[in-house]
């Protein structure tokens, strides 16, 4: 069965499957084309019609899986509202607000523009080559859609988590990630850039271009390759995290209970580095000066305070990046050149634990680091009450 009509049709989209492959294409052409596996006599499970400004495509459960391939004309930003209960997802070349609710399945971007908004309770994610681009919000949905959303998504949650799921994570993890995944927090799916939360699945990034990242997981491994990411605010519970040769336009703040942190920085720029673990070691090419003074977070065992190239001087503003770990380890390397180059063609120096450097073992040396714009005035707080702390302890 296929389906066409002029790009002016529709202001969005809908799609409700249940076991489904699911593939949008950014086409040059002034048309919206739907193709699908299905014949005449599906019709009655599976319906295509106009609600307002929106065109909805819906599957009965009777459908046992589903093929659809839709064709978006690139000459404007499609909002796309996609529920699934298993599906495996690609959009390639397409400008749209994409919000996808997934029971589980595969998910993969590949030279997409726009925002981009998840929640899944398993899913494994890769997005290649996305750039971040302002987009509308997504329109009202019809009434009787929205009710059904809402049921859909109660479902979603109920199947995404077993019973051993809730005895392992807790309640109190439970709730918020239910709260997460039922848009409760956050306004999820109206956000610029992207936005993803996972219960488990791991996520790849590559070559990304994005104002704004944020990624929370229960169960990820995550790895980020080259790119661009102006502000990076991302949290897993258990499991890796990678960021190679990524270029930190903003600040960052990486976090993981159980796992460790992997962060090779392109050593052209400038950033201040503050890095802490509880129960592990923290490994850098970059020099860093050990912090006896507890930060923001209070469970902090070990935390390192350093700067990355340099800074022209105390009002300069550079990018901060935060890594937290419970219990894993932190390693932070470098790489001579930036963007994909550097993965292709860049080698990584041998790493070494960090320690106090010398010209910082006095109260002068601490000042004229903070004069000349090397450190912050908050940074040269805490490596004099460690230098105090020190000699007390002599």
């Amino acid at each position: 069965m296929e389906y066409t009509w002029p790009a002016g049709s529709f202001e969005a989209i809908g799609i409700r499957a249940h076991d489904a492959s699911i593939s949008l294409k950014g086409t040059d052409a002034s048309d919206i084309r739907l193709e699908s596996n299905l014949s005449e006599k599906h019709t009655a499970r599976f319906s295509v019609e106009r609600l307002g400004d929106w065109l909805w495509i819906s599957s009965g459960a009777s459908i046992k899986y589903i093929q659809l391939t839709l064709l978006l004309p690139k000459q404007k930003i499609w909002p796309v509202d996609l529920y699934a209960r298993n599906v495996n997802f690609q959009a390639d070349g397409v400008r749209a607000r994409l919000n996808l609710i997934l029971v589980k399945g595969e998910v993969k971007l590949n030279e997409c523009r726009g925002a981009f908004s998840l929640a899944s309770g398993n899913a494994d994610v890769l997005l290649k080559r996305f750039s971040e681009e302002a987009v509308p919000e997504m329109p009202p949905l019809p009434d009787s859609k929205r009710k059904e959303k809402q049921k859909s998504t109660t479902k979603v949650i109920s199947a995404s988590w077993g019973k051993e799921d809730w005895a392992q994570w807790g309640l109190d993890f439970s709730e918020k990630m239910v709260k997460g995944l039922l848009g409760q927090k956050g306004g999820a799916g109206q956000r610029q850039g992207i936005d993803i939360k996972l219960a488990r699945g791991d996520l790849q990034i590559e070559d990304t271009d994005a104002e704004t990242y944020i990624i929370r997981s229960a169960r990820s491994d995550v790895q980020i390759n080259a790119g661009r990411i102006s502000n990076l605010d991302l949290t897993v519970i258990r499991g890796d995290i990678e960021s190679y040769a990524c270029i930190p336009a903003g600040d960052w703040k990486i976090k993981t209970h159980s796992g460790d942190i992997s962060l090779t920085l392109p050593s052209d720029i400038n950033a201040r580095l503050d890095a802490a673990t509880r129960h592990g070691d923290i490994k850098s090419v970059t020099p860093l000066v050990r912090v006896t003074r507890q930060g923001p977070e209070p469970w902090h065992g070990v935390r390192m305070v350093g700067i990355i190239g340099s800074v022209p001087d105390k009002n300069t503003e550079v990018p901060e990046i935060h890594l937290s770990v419970l219990r894993g380890d932190i390693k932070i390397e470098t790489v001579p050149v930036a963007g994909k180059a550097a993965r292709e063609t860049g080698v990584r120096r041998d790493v070494k634990p960090s320690k106090v450097l010398d010209f910082y073992k006095t109260p002068m040396a601490v000042l004229e680091a903070l004069s000349e714009g090397r450190i912050t005035v908050s940074e040269a707080e805490k490596i004099l009450d460690s230098l105090e702390s020190q000699e007390t302890t002599a």
